[in-house]
């Protein structure tokens, strides 16, 4: 029996006769087979076991980068140094106003002499690729994946909740070739475009965008070969200061000093 998933179903999901439907959503309803925070956990589905993904008014609302708050370990002595961010200085700084050190006794400050501290940070997370990812893990070679989404200004900022907009070629980032994300790491689906158009439901000819992906497999070794979860990242920073996460393999010597302290 051919295997078809509907994730965000909602009270809504369609159906195919003679098929096993599957319902995911984040809200149990009574079309929601499985509870699962699309984006941010695995579908507890089977690798290569369905043939068509469905997702209607979804992937809009799934962020395309968001910053968790986490706790790192660090110890006084590493945040002393030369290629200190502008958020490790504000932490000595903040040290030394509360009477615990000067500013000889930090210069001074030997590895064994402190204890490992905990300090907050903050560590990026990018759910739209995590769940373009994971429909492509359940999906068996060659298996649909249909998406429609809001694309014209009145259809998108209609709804407070939707947060990611899609490009009319928005798929061509997750394809393996000329992928600069796969090549890190990040995107370890490989979608082939089989329809891409649109239709209007009350303002424009292109309200809605109607796309239908093919997931391609057995030609992309890389896919089973190396995923994301096995690339060993880092957390550092930009020029800027602000938090990012990298391939540790790509990272300069200075951006592996770097941590994002927050």
């Amino acid at each position: 029996m051919k295997r078809h998933v509907e994730i965000g179903c909602g009270n809504n999901r369609r159906d195919i006769e003679g098929w096993e439907n599957i319902g995911v959503d984040l809200i149990e309803t009574e079309c929601t087979d499985i509870l699962c925070n699309l984006g941010f956990e695995e579908m507890p589905i089977e690798d290569n076991s369905v043939d068509l993904v469905q997702a209607f008014d979804v992937l809009e609302h799934i962020p395309k980068v968001v910053y968790e708050q986490a706790y790192g370990i660090k110890r006084f002595d590493e945040l002393y140094s030369t290629t200190r961010t502008k958020a490790e200085n504000q932490l000595l700084d903040f040290y030394k106003k509360e009477g615990k050190f000067t500013d000889e006794e930090l210069k001074t400050l030997k590895f064994e002499d402190f204890e490992e501290v905990k300090v907050k940070q903050y560590q990026r997370l990018t759910p739209f690729i995590f769940i373009m990812n994971d429909v492509f893990r359940i999906l068996k070679d060659g298996g649909r994946f249909v998406v429609e989404c809001p694309f014209g200004d009145e259809a998108f900022n209609r709804d407070p909740t939707h947060t990611s907009r899609l490009s009319e070629d928005w798929f061509n980032y997750f394809k393996q070739n000329d992928n600069l994300y796969a090549d890190q790491g990040l995107v370890t689906c490989n979608f082939k475009m089989h329809l891409n158009n649109f239709r209007q439901y009350l303002w424009t000819e292109k309200d809605i965008i109607h796309t239908e992906l093919i997931a391609t497999k057995n030609s992309v070794a890389s896919v089973t070969s190396f995923p994301a979860k096995n690339k060993k990242m880092i957390d550092t920073t930009d020029s800027r200061g602000w938090p990012i996460s990298i391939p540790e393999s790509a990272a300069t010597e200075e951006q592996k000093l770097r941590r994002p302290i927050i």
